[in-house]
């Protein structure tokens, strides 16, 4: 990948370019996963090219930089990339964001709507079959009373987040809009000066496929009972062997 990678770079604005060996002069910061922070501490030892890192040994560029650091660049340098290719991205979140037409009068409206976008983030959740343990609110308020050129706009804004994590996995609209709208509170922002707002849902995890295979059979076992109960003539209780003894109570419940 490496290779493919450095290639492509090289082949703009051309569109190809045949790259056999890593060059020498090659910046260690176009290398993949160096950022501001290791390429600094990079600098300090004076390693600014492939030239100035082919000289170190694997065991001191992981002594310096941390084993995968180390490793990746000792690799790197000689062309060598072994990380697996996938062509399928593992979501990282989910949510929703809108930021044109954004008008509030009142909470009231505000409500409602949160309502309606945390039924909408709730339906993706569920398309995908997972739920988060971190829930942030995103919120556009406006900077000036005036409206913006562009009609409906936001216009200036600023902006303001802030999240809740849960120790369950959260996907059903009501925790969604409970949630929010306590996140809301938390940042006091007015309702009126609203001008976006976006749900995000991150800390994704897959949901129990267990519970929901329970609550079919249970559903079923109730739908076989009734029909029973009908065709028998019998009570409706009297299908459940573990209610029988409710029977000595005069199933007060039931009555």
């Amino acid at each position: 990948m490496l290779m493919a990678r450095l290639a492509t770079g090289f082949a703009k604005p051309n569109g190809s370019y045949f790259l056999e060996t890593v060059p020498e002069d090659l910046p260690v910061k176009d290398f993949p996963g160096v950022g501001y922070k290791l390429y600094e501490k990079l600098q300090e030892k004076g390693i600014h090219t492939v030239n100035d890192l082919l000289p170190y040994q694997k065991r001191y560029l992981v002594a310096t930089f941390g084993q995968h650091n180390g490793e990746c660049l000792f690799k790197f340098a000689r062309g060598i990339d072994d990380r697996q290719l996938s062509n399928q991205n593992e979501r990282k979140s989910i949510g929703a964001d809108v930021n044109w037409g954004v008008r509030f009068n009142n909470d009231h409206e505000f409500k409602i709507f949160v309502k309606n976008l945390a039924k909408e983030v709730s339906k993706r959740l569920d398309e995908e079959n997972v739920g988060g343990n971190c829930l942030t609110l995103k919120l556009m308020k406006r900077k000036y009373a005036e409206e913006p050129e562009k009609y409906l706009g936001h216009g200036p804004c600023f902006t303001f987040s802030r999240s809740y994590t849960s120790p369950n996995l959260i996907y059903s609209s009501d925790e969604l809009e409970r949630n929010a709208l306590a996140l809301w509170k938390a940042l006091e922002v007015d309702a009126m000066d609203i001008r976006g707002i976006g749900l995000q849902v991150t800390k994704l995890g897959r949901r129990p496929v267990l519970g929901k295979i329970f609550i079919y059979l249970f559903i079923i076992f109730i739908i076989i009972i009734a029909l029973k109960s009908l065709w028998t003539g019998s009570q409706f209780y009297e299908g459940f062997f573990f209610l029988s003894s409710l029977k000595k109570i005069n199933l007060l419940f039931l009555n």
